[in-house]
């Protein structure tokens, strides 16, 4: 669930608030005691007292804007290419499986990664990207704007992080804020995937009930987040 990170910091929030309030309203030990939702649970309050942090400080909420900014140009550069191996054109589709495999080897869930690990990823996939061995694969599928959209966006992190003002906060405070947000994200994951295992494996209505709900919920999320951020069209058929 990568688009996860498509997602607005007030969507995200919602998300998880209501996947919390969801399982409550079971009142079943068997979901509330379970290890996925109290994490889920845990991590949301972290969430909030990250975000009650941000709002205080300008500095901080700009770093984790500048690295969702990031996050979305990651994912939508894998997903582009990813679309297009499965061009019935065989040049398109293998150009595409060649850029996707250096993508899958070094971006490969580093959206979810804290910050400081994913600058110094970001950084080196942007560095295979320009090797001469892929130019003419990512000009034959048209990724050139995908690639300068990542690259833009990560320098504008970088310039963002750089910056020394009386706005700066304490760097564990911004540490704190952007892995927060990532840490909810795979809090949701799990438990999303844990619903998806015992509604399989549990004679109990309650876990399809509670699978089926929070698929709406991310589905209703990912929608609410869509207007968000533009992004470059495909050009390549």
């Amino acid at each position: 669930m990568a688009y996860l990170s498509r997602l607005t910091t007030a969507a995200l929030h919602t998300l998880a608030t209501r996947a919390v309030a969801d399982g409550r309203a079971t009142q079943k030990e068997e979901v509330t005691g379970s290890k996925p939702f109290t994490n889920l649970e845990a991590e949301l309050a972290r969430y909030d007292a990250s975000m009650k942090k941000q709002k205080t400080n300008l500095y901080t909420r700009r770093v984790v804007e500048a690295d969702q900014s990031r996050d979305l140009a990651l994912v939508g550069l894998r997903k582009q290419t990813d679309a297009l191996t499965y061009s019935p054109q065989a040049p398109i589709r293998e150009a595409a499986l060649q850029v996707l495999s250096v993508i899958n080897l070094r971006g490969g869930g580093i959206d979810d990664l804290p910050y400081i690990e994913e600058s110094a990823m970001v950084n080196v996939l942007l560095a295979d990207l320009d090797k001469r061995e892929l130019e003419a694969s990512i000009t034959a599928i048209g990724l050139e704007p995908w690639v300068e959209l990542l690259r833009s966006a990560q320098a504008n992190f970088e310039a963002v992080y750089a910056e020394r003002s009386h706005e700066k906060a304490d760097e564990s405070e911004v540490a704190a804020a952007t892995t927060q947000r990532k840490s909810l994200h795979t809090a949701i994951r799990v438990y999303l995937t844990y619903l998806e295992a015992m509604a399989a494996a549990s004679v109990d209505p309650v876990w399809q009930t509670l699978y089926n709900q929070l698929r709406v919920r991310v589905a209703e999320a990912e929608a609410s987040s869509r207007t968000v951020k533009e992004t470059p069209e495909a050009t390549a058929e």
